[in-house]
């Protein structure tokens, strides 16, 4: 019967309000400049506008002259696996039809993933998520929960078009594969701090919930995304680099090999662009102002927190020191251009490790006449 009198309209406010519940409760905003995920055993993820990781990812793929959607939902795929595995707030998927996976619903609402439903589970497989904000992401985490759902290994394809929704199909697979773990980091990282701040009682203020699976902060669609499926994903794509196609290469990785360095800089630059062209003024009078640019920029998406910062040079170098980030290249990409909107030129990052944390120098790629 249709409720054309809108009489349970409070109903839907009702389911509406405690999925915004969740999602504000879920993610918490730490003292070290992260997102701890209360309901996956605090793993740390990114607070990303879609329309902006899409653009990142796009230039990843233009520096690196790869195609790496496929890699990027295989990678999604063991990342859920892994994250269902030491999920214990919300149920976990049972059987073979979608609507009965409350437990995955508030967890796909309150990460901005959209909504699934079933559309055939007889000769075929095949589901679609609605409002989805990326096609390999939400492929290979549908895979993995419909893996976990029935207990038996699928192989995936996905299709997508404007207003028709992500197609997703399955094919039963006898293969045997070893249970998903977590990712390691190959830096020094500090963010076990879970302490709450009083800056994470605003990181919500602008929240528009949706009840088709998503959500907008300041009217931008946003989605989480864990450090986990991004570290899985940087592992996927290593084998098959050979240079930097387009963009810029100034950027130093001490320490790393060859191809994490080109991977580390795809990640940087792309996300450099991103923000230089996105017209952000950024003012500095003196060397501490970069505190408080970096709670700006960086704290309030989860990417790290500086921990202190000095003058390296008269024309504006400086050096930070960073005790915990999400990943060092998505960091130092987002901090060069803020340097580089702050000055007006092209700048230089170069990145050294040390037991205590990162050590982040960015400075002039030109020598300026003083």
């Amino acid at each position: 019967m249709a409720d054309r009198m809108g009489f349970f309209d409070f109903l839907k406010s009702k389911t509406k309000s405690s999925e915004e519940d969740i999602l504000k409760n879920r993610w918490k905003f730490t003292s070290n400049g992260t997102y701890a995920d209360r309901y996956r055993q605090d793993e740390i993820a990114w607070r990303v506008v879609s329309n902006s990781f899409e653009i990142w990812f796009q230039g990843i793929e233009q520096r690196t002259g790869q195609s790496l959607g496929r890699r990027l939902a295989h990678a999604a795929a063991e990342s859920e696996e892994f994250l269902l595995s030491i999920g214990s707030v919300l149920a976990k998927p049972k059987g073979r039809i979608p609507s009965n996976w409350l437990g995955v619903h508030k967890d796909w609402s309150s990460r901005g993933l959209g909504k699934i439903q079933l559309l055939e589970d007889e000769d075929e497989i095949r589901l679609i998520v609605n409002n989805h904000p990326n096609g390999p992401i939400c492929a290979g985490s549908l895979a993995a929960n419909w893996e976990c759902g029935t207990g038996q290994r699928h192989r995936f394809r996905w299709s997508e078009s404007v207003g028709q929704g992500l197609v997703v199909d399955l094919t039963l697979d006898d293969v045997k594969i070893p249970k998903s773990q977590k990712s390691n980091l190959i830096w020094n990282d500090f963010s076990s701090s879970t302490n709450l701040t009083e800056e994470g009682h605003d990181t919500f203020a602008d929240l528009e919930f949706f009840d088709s699976g998503f959500w907008t902060i300041m009217g931008r669609r946003s989605l989480f995304i864990h450090r986990d499926l991004l570290l899985k994903f940087e592992e996927y794509s290593l084998p098959y680099l050979d240079r930097i196609h387009e963009g810029r290469s100034d950027y130093s990785w001490n320490g790393l090999d060859d191809n994490r360095a080109l991977w580390w800089t795809a990640m940087a630059d792309s996300i450099r662009e991103i923000f230089y062209y996105a017209g952000y003024h950024i003012f500095v009078s003196k060397t501490e102002d970069w505190l408080r640019i970096a709670r700006r920029h960086l704290s309030q998406d989860g990417l790290g927190k500086i921990s202190s910062v000095a003058s390296i040079d008269n024309t504006g170098g400086i050096e930070f020191s960073i005790e915990n980030t999400l990943h060092p290249a998505l960091l130092s990409g987002t901090l060069l251009g803020c340097w580089e909107r702050a000055y007006g030129r092209r700048g230089r990052v170069i990145l050294n490790q040390n037991p205590n944390g990162i050590k982040l120098k960015i400075f002039s790629l030109n020598e300026i006449a003083e």
